[in-house]
């Protein structure tokens, strides 16, 4: 009997040619406390207005500013769409913003707002749709969040949101956060990025605080701490779960300091922070940005946390047709209201029917990718062991450690990858799949290639040095081979699928190949393409040895 996954995948797929794919971006939940919550109201809306105005292109009606519902789709103009319920103090809005850039993209903001409890609440999501390929792109949150930041007292789980990051230095101050980290309701992360023994400026952290702060307004908790209060935070969390010496570390929620495993709360170290693959410390800000904005829209929650703006006007609707019946209105008005909320409820209905249906096949999807990384690493495991094992016996002998065989067949090529290369070159089940079908003539290169990563430009990742970048260029040339960057980035188009790969349940490119021959025919063009893994220091190897398409091919 086949999977859920492939019961549903043409389902899927016929959605997919049918409607464009949507994809959520962020999403942000707030709270702005404050007397006197109808003017506050007013205030924040009149804030999101402007925003909107100029995201619109158009002038919004004068209704728009006494807090009524009105729909802006005339041809001169980017749709926008609010509904509002004035006596209930809730307001929602809705916004296409075209890409400027990538032809048949576009933004989706959605946002709501109510009044509870003496604060305004606000949530937001933000949504790319694309019509036919899914181009990369930088996840982001809505401008109006840093602006509202900036002028109003907005709180994430009960803490005052700012722009600049919380410098941690005075032992009151290291308390303080160790709350927040153990705080059970918490919902942001908490990213603690350390200052260097002796410092106390808050600019000498391995990357930029204040890029991480502007990237995750709203979205997460980030503090400099102290050389001096880094100690005190050890000793009320353990060693193993602090953060010093310029480390960057992320508390996930549900911080428990008895039972947590410390990989749960994943530390990056200044020099695996400054040797990011592509740029360094500013693409290690990028890669946590994109991470905790991805978090945002995956949690199991967030559909409550931020309803749709389709259920959200089900809902005005509904109490419109409700308030209506009460006060007696004609049959005309009544019969207006049931249709309208009729079809809003459709309309809330097929959206959220399209997306579950894609939400329950990614899920196997994901399910499925969790089984096959189980069984990775369970295979990396034992391999390592043995590789251990027999370097002990070898060493307790007086051995030699005899060197790594080259195979005149390709016969057994998935078991020497695991016995030979473990712990530094990972070859992915779809380069396997490449080699399996392999009609390149000269067999040794599939596996000198892979040795030459391992023992040449492994070293050189990892530990850099001129010496080993001229030794890795020497032993490529003595192989022929030539390594450059790869056919990646939005140059990529309509391959961007065969340039990319799950690894770890990560999209990682593969934007770098070894490459010898110039011609397109198989039998004569070896091409071995990969990524440098700044998470587990470690090459992987995405496809070999045949040419992927580009748009000269």
């Amino acid at each position: 009997m086949g999977s859920f996954r492939d019961a549903m995948g043409p389902v899927a797929a016929r959605l997919r040619q049918g409607r464009p794919s949507a994809q959520p971006v962020s999403q942000v939940a707030l709270r702005i406390p404050g007397h006197g919550c109808g003017d506050l109201l007013t205030a924040v809306r009149g804030c999101l207005l402007h925003w909107i105005e100029r995201r619109a292109g158009a002038t919004l009606p004068a209704r728009a500013w006494e807090g009524e519902a009105f729909t802006l789709d005339h041809i001169a103009a980017q749709r926008t769409e609010t509904v509002a319920l004035p006596d209930n103090g809730f307001w929602a809005a809705r916004i296409d913003d075209v890409d400027k850039s990538i032809a048949n993209r576009r933004w989706i903001t959605e946002v709501s707002m109510a009044v509870v409890d003496d604060a305004v609440l606000l949530g937001c999501r933000l949504h790319c749709v694309s019509h036919g390929v899914d181009a990369p792109f930088a996840r982001s949150i809505p401008g109006f969040v840093k602006a509202l930041i900036d002028a109003f007292p907005v709180e994430i789980d009960g803490l005052p949101a700012s722009l600049s990051p919380w410098v941690v230095a005075e032992p009151a101050a290291v308390e303080r956060l160790v709350r927040l980290i153990e705080a059970p309701g918490r919902v942001a992360p908490v990213i603690v990025l350390a200052l260097p023994e002796g410092s106390e400026d808050p600019a000498k952290t391995a990357c930029s605080a204040d890029a991480l702060c502007r990237g995750l307004a709203g979205v997460a908790h980030v503090a400099v701490i102290t050389a001096s209060a880094s100690f005190r935070l050890s000793d009320a969390l353990g060693k193993p779960l602090s953060v010093f010496r310029q480390a960057v570390r992320t508390y996930r929620p549900g911080f428990d300091r008895e039972n947590d495993d410390p990989l749960r709360h994943p530390l990056a170290l200044p020099h695996r922070i400054e040797q990011w693959p592509d740029g360094g410390a500013g693409t290690y800000e990028r890669f946590l940005i994109d991470l905790h904005l991805r978090g945002s829209v995956s949690a199991p929650d967030s559909e409550r946390r931020v309803p749709s703006f389709a259920r959200v006007r089900a809902y005005v609707r509904e109490a419109e047709r409700a308030a209506s019946k009460q006060a007696a209105a004609p049959d005309a008005e009544l019969l207006a209201l049931a249709e309208a909320e009729i079809e809003a409820l459709q309309s809330a209905r097929n959206e959220e029917v399209d997306a579950l249906t894609l939400l329950l096949v990614e899920a196997e999807r994901e399910r499925d990718a969790a089984s096959e990384e189980v069984g990775r690493l369970t295979a990396k495991n034992h391999a390592l062991r043995e590789r251990i094992i027999a370097l002990e016996r070898a060493s307790a002998a007086g051995e030699a450690v005899a060197d790594t065989p080259i195979p005149q067949t390709l016969e057994d090529f998935p078991e020497w990858c695991r016995r030979h290369l473990a712990g530094a070159v990972e070859v992915l089940p779809r380069a396997l799949h490449g080699v399996k079908k392999s009609r390149y003539g000269d067999v040794a290169l599939h596996y000198q290639a892979l040795l030459l990563l391992k023992e040449h430009y492994v070293p050189m990742r990892r530990e850099g040095g001129g010496e080993r970048k001229d030794a890795f260029e020497a032993a490529c040339r003595e192989l022929g081979l030539v390594e450059q960057s790869a056919f990646t980035g939005p140059s990529m188009g309509e391959f961007a699928e065969q340039y990319t790969v799950t690894y770890e349940g990560r999209k990682c490119v593969l934007d770098r190949h070894l490459k010898k021959g110039s011609t397109k025919d198989d039998r004569l063009c070896f091409r071995l393409y990969y990524f440098w893994d700044a998470v587990s220091e470690e090459v992987v190897v995405g496809s070999m040895p045949a040419h992927l398409d580009t748009r000269a091919s």
